[in-house]
């Protein structure tokens, strides 16, 4: 088939060869669509052939540029003019310009390269074999003596069984992504409670003054470039020394964040001291939860204010699985990934998974309810599904951002 550069410049000229190798690639795909939404060979053939006029119409636009395949810009106008026409109850809508929304025509080709893209996240988990036959038989539009011929095989029934067994691999990798979205789902329900519960504990909580041990439940949000975060935590401290000014402690701290166009550095230690062996990943939006146990230190510097600082000591993370990109200095290739489970304060860049941490100052407001804000240091990493230069498949993004908390003073003992 011709490069699309030069047949968009033979269907510009509506040269008749040009169409006719359309018609010959893509004809099948529009034909199968149709049938199988109760048309007929005959609604198909009259179908591809006004797709082809408005095909035309969108080229004739001196900035036409495809950001898809030729096939997606076809069946996608199929479809268009396909459901326009049961929606209307009228087998003949008017293709004249007036009566055309190209702004739906592109809403329609948008939703069918984004299928693309998600049929390509799948063969990326698949092994490499059964990639490049799927790319051959589906995209490259190989036949089957071809396929026969380059792959190897004896038989046409050899090669077709192959076929049949790539395409289990391709059900098994989406059933695996539906069964872990439903799980996403689900698990995501988690952090809402947690803040829920610290909340109406926050609200009904009285502490007795002069308490060795202090207990408090903590609502954060915090912001940083092209990331936002929220945490709910429960922290449990101890008053050091006869005037308890110091105070040392831990507790658990549950977190979201979100975060869109970011780009994650390669985050092993062994790699990230040359610059010759840091790759990095583009994500273009995200959300990860994360569970950690953390680690807290406080000085009274008076009645009412306090210096701190804690860290996340370890834990674990979760999140739906992010299609991105790959880039190293001799390639650039699209990945998927998701959050590393467990986390892991190992010092530097030895760390492990999504991490914490804060520096800030307590003002006590009132007797059982302060306020907190300072700068927040944030570790959030992802793992590719399999791994790349340097044997690495773990990737992380710094992050340093200011924010706010209220917490709550609980129940403690004397």
């Amino acid at each position: 088939m011709l490069e699309n550069s030069k047949l968009i410049q033979d269907l510009k000229g509506e040269n008749n060869r040009a169409f006719g190798l359309l018609y010959e690639e893509h004809f099948h795909s529009v034909r199968n669509i149709i049938l199988k939404h109760q048309g007929t060979e005959a609604d198909a053939e009259d179908l591809f052939r006004d797709a082809m006029l408005v095909f035309l119409e969108k080229m004739r636009k001196d900035n036409f540029q495809p950001n898809a395949s030729l096939k997606t810009y076809i069946v996608a106008i199929c479809k268009y003019i396909w459901y326009k026409r049961k929606k209307e109850g009228d087998r003949f809508v008017s293709l004249e310009t007036g009566q055309l929304n190209l702004k739906e025509v592109e809403e329609i080709i948008e939703e069918e390269r984004t299928y693309l893209d998600i049929l390509q996240s799948y063969l990326l988990r698949i092994t490499d074999h059964c990639n490049r036959l799927i790319q051959d038989m589906f995209f490259a539009n190989k036949s089957l003596h071809q396929i026969k011929t380059e792959y190897g095989y004896s038989t046409d029934h050899s090669a077709i069984n192959q076929k049949h067994k790539c395409m289990e691999q391709i059900r098994k990798v989406k059933k695996q992504e539906q069964q872990t979205t439903r799980s996403y789902i689900k698990n995501s329900k988690l952090p809402l409670l947690f803040l829920a519960t610290i909340f109406s504990m926050g609200v009904k909580a009285q502490t007795p003054e002069g308490s060795r041990l202090s207990t408090n439940a903590d609502i954060a949000f915090r912001y940083g470039t092209g990331l936002a975060s929220g945490s709910g935590s429960y922290l449990a401290t101890f008053g050091l020394g006869k005037k308890r000014k110091f105070h040392l402690g831990g507790g658990l701290r549950l977190a979201l964040a979100s975060g869109s166009d970011l780009n994650f550095e390669t985050a092993p230690a062994r790699l990230t001291g040359k610059p010759s062996t840091i790759d990095s990943v583009e994500i273009s939006s995200f959300t990860t939860y994360s569970m950690n146990l953390f680690l807290d230190a406080e000085y009274e510097v008076s009645k009412r204010l306090n210096l701190g600082f804690n860290i996340d000591l370890a834990g674990f993370s979760w999140g739906s699985r992010k299609n991105g990109v790959f880039i190293s200095e001799n390639s650039r290739q699209n990945i998927t990934a998701r959050p590393t489970p467990f986390n892991i304060l190992l010092v530097g860049d030895n760390d492990i998974g999504s991490l914490n941490s804060e520096l800030f100052v307590r003002f006590k407001w009132k007797q059982n309810i302060s306020v907190r804000g300072g700068i927040s240091y944030l570790f959030t990493e992802f793992q590719t599904d399999k791994k790349y230069s340097f044997n690495n498949d773990r990737f992380r993004n710094k992050s340093m951002g200011g924010f706010v908390s209220i917490s709550f003073l609980l129940p403690g003992k004397k």
